[in-house]
């Protein structure tokens, strides 16, 4: 419960935080038991979440003047768990001949058939 109108926005945020962290959890445990659909079910919901996120950025703006970076780092986080998404219902099958972990598959940098994660390994690879 926020105690006012000026903290509302940052109780929408832990609340959604905390959340998305759950839901994350849940579908990092459903793809490691290879069960894809349960993961993209858990993984769903997020979008939700950071849609609320957003809201609670744009009203705090308006109210009060938040920060309009706090809406846009929302929709990107948003369209990462879409973007996630989609590769888990590609490549959470095994397609690729392999079945990457959960780590590889979120992360911004995933590249199909790249098992090994050479942008890890590699300085290059962030220039």
């Amino acid at each position: 419960m926020a105690p006012n109108a000026s903290a509302r926005g940052v109780t929408e945020f832990v609340k959604g935080a905390i959340e998305f962290v759950r839901y994350a959890e849940l579908a990092h445990k459903a793809y490691a038991s290879e069960a894809p659909g349960q993961a993209v079910t858990h993984l769903s919901v997020c979008r939700q979440i950071f849609e609320n996120i957003a809201k609670a950025a744009k009203s705090t703006h308006v109210r009060i003047g938040g920060s309009l970076a706090d809406i846009e780092r929302a929709v990107v986080a948003r369209e990462h768990v879409e973007r996630v998404i989609r590769r888990i219902k590609e490549y959470g099958d095994g397609s690729l001949g392999y079945l990457p972990s959960f780590e590889m598959i979120s992360h911004p940098k995933f590249m199909p058939h790249d098992q090994a994660g050479w942008w890890l390994v590699n300085g290059w690879a962030n220039q």
